[in-house]
């Protein structure tokens, strides 16, 4: 069983549901309790929802998702193609149906950050809360 766990997806909206799959198969296998792994599950689907919406494909026509468990944490990437675009939180009005996916990240993480190396790669860093 390995602590990380990266994986390669097309570059479209009907890969979100199987990214979210993966990582939940992951994070079962390695105990992860419920309350942590629903905020790892809502990061990492708003930053995949944020690459395939507002990034662009990688060369090979996908985007990335990785993961992985170390030192009582849990870091989550996702990669895109894209190279540009404003990458901040900001502040959706109540009645908006997008715009809140930093914002949720930003809440939830204990820290994240943008690398921007031939592509978008959205890294975040979450606790493993204890039940």
């Amino acid at each position: 069983m390995s602590d990380t766990e990266v994986t390669q997806l097309p570059f479209a909206s009907t890969s979100l549901r199987a990214a979210r799959h993966q990582l939940l198969t992951f994070l079962a296998e390695h105990d992860v309790p419920k309350p942590t792994a629903d905020d790892v599950l809502l990061v990492l689907g708003e930053m995949a929802a944020n690459a395939v919406r507002h990034g662009a494909p990688r060369h090979d026509g996908t985007f990335e998702a990785r993961w992985s468990l170390a030192h009582g944490s849990i870091s989550l990437s996702v990669e895109d193609g894209g190279q540009g675009g404003h990458l901040e939180p900001t502040q959706a009005a109540d009645t908006a149906t997008s715009g809140r996916g930093l914002a949720i990240i930003d809440r939830l993480a204990e820290r994240w950050w943008i690398e921007r190396d031939g592509g978008t790669r959205v890294c975040a860093v979450l606790p493993l809360r204890t039940v």
